[in-house]
């Protein structure tokens, strides 16, 4: 039986297979411009590090850029899980670059966001101390004299200075600031991001507690304890690095320092047993705050915040001093972490989790004896243990 084939219908057909020949050769012509976009942009990236780059670092540059091509996308769902590893007691974790460093007894290691092991490292041995706020990781003993600045990919550089080392902390740009103990006083040496010294400040006395400098490696904020034949009082000093010179000096009669540090604002803070305090970024005073009982610790984040625990208090603070909110808790805080806007409370048996608002959002149970926890950018908690880590997720 002979089927009437519909006039026009092959004329049809080929228009249609002319418009996806067309609309296929316009994707193939993006994915195109694309490619060699992508490629002139690398090409021009290599071509600035060579010219400016510092010679350590301009093949790291380079790993940076194409860090987590060889990542499977499918496995991201189980990104950190069940990391285990042997470093030995005394473990310090830090999240650098979206990387898990542990530091253990003479050991570094280092793992990526799906679990392998990026490289591993030897340190001076004892319990190791870690800067990872900045540019670059700083590891170090407190004590000893052996100083190593770390990137994601291997060490950046090692130092080795003539007095023990108290304290070390590193800008997002680069700068360092390293306290040495010396007789009769301290001495903190500045390095730009070559670790080259720039710059030595000398004759600083008492005991150095905390430092911190600020994103832009300008300025340096110092917490000193002075203390003898029983009476004790707190030292803070703001340095200007660029103009080298101290701008700021106040003592605090009968107090000890926690914590001091910069909000992204360039504004700072003093925490004290019982007392904090906020200034602006030339050191003028903008809030003194009392605080009930003595301070447990503090935690800020990248949007001018900072959250601190007292005993059963809970209180948030913007940069300018002004308080968001104030609330008890039952909980016996070990840690806590302050991300956007969400802040996670880490106790011996659970994770709790608030809003910004001081409002109670959830509460997950965990296994007892984490050392450390990170939040990471999914809003999923990273708990680090003796020798492995668990991610665990909060339910909407």
């Amino acid at each position: 039986m002979n089927r009437e084939i519909p006039e026009n219908s092959c004329e049809r057909s080929s228009d249609k297979s002319s418009a996806g020949g067309i609309y296929y050769a316009k994707t193939a012509d993006k994915y195109r411009i694309a490619k060699i976009s992508f490629f002139v942009f690398l090409i021009v990236f290599i071509i600035f590090t060579i010219a400016f780059g510092h010679s350590a670092m301009r093949g790291v540059h380079f790993q940076y850029l194409v860090k987590y091509l060889d990542i499977n996308p499918m496995t991201l769902d189980s990104r950190y899980a069940d990391i285990s590893y042997a470093v030995g007691g005394g473990s310090k974790f830090a999240l650098y670059h979206d990387d898990l460093a542990i530091l253990g007894e003479g050991k570094m290691v280092l793992y990526d966001l799906s679990g392998d092991l990026k490289f591993r490292s030897d340190i001076k041995k004892g319990t190791a101390s870690v800067d990872s706020d900045g540019k670059y990781l700083a590891a170090y003993v407190s004590g000893e004299k052996n100083l190593t600045f770390f990137h994601s990919f291997d060490k950046a550089e090692e130092l080795s200075f003539p007095s023990p080392i108290s304290f070390v902390v590193v800008s997002e740009e680069g700068t360092s600031a390293i306290c040495l103990k010396e007789n009769g006083g301290n001495a903190i040496l500045i390095l730009d991001d070559t670790f080259k010294t720039k710059q030595t400040i000398s004759q600083i006395g008492g005991v150095v507690i905390d430092m911190a400098i600020s994103d832009d490696g300008k300025t340096l904020s110092v917490a000193t304890l002075f203390g003898s034949d029983g009476s004790f009082y707190t030292k803070l000093e703001l340095w200007n690095l660029k103009k080298e010179e101290l701008v700021k000096s106040e003592t605090f009669s009968v107090r000890k320092p926690v914590a001091t540090g910069f909000f992204a604002d360039d504004r700072f803070y003093l925490m004290l047993d019982r007392e904090l305090c906020f200034y602006a970024s030339d050191g003028d005073k903008l809030q003194a705050v009392s605080l009930p009982t003595d301070t447990f610790r503090c935690e800020k984040n990248g949007e001018n915040l900072l959250i601190v625990s007292s005993s059963g208090e809970l209180s948030l603070y913007e940069s300018n001093g002004s308080k968001e909110f104030s609330i008890s808790v039952t909980e016996s805080i070990l840690d806590m972490k302050l991300m956007q806007d969400r802040i996670y409370l880490l106790s011996e048996n659970a994770i709790v989790l608030y809003d910004d608002k001081g409002n109670f959002l959830s509460r997950v149970n965990i296994a007892s004896g984490a050392l450390d926890f990170f939040v990471l950018d999914d809003e999923s908690v990273l708990l680090c243990y003796v020798s492995e880590t668990k991610r665990i997720s909060f339910a909407e």
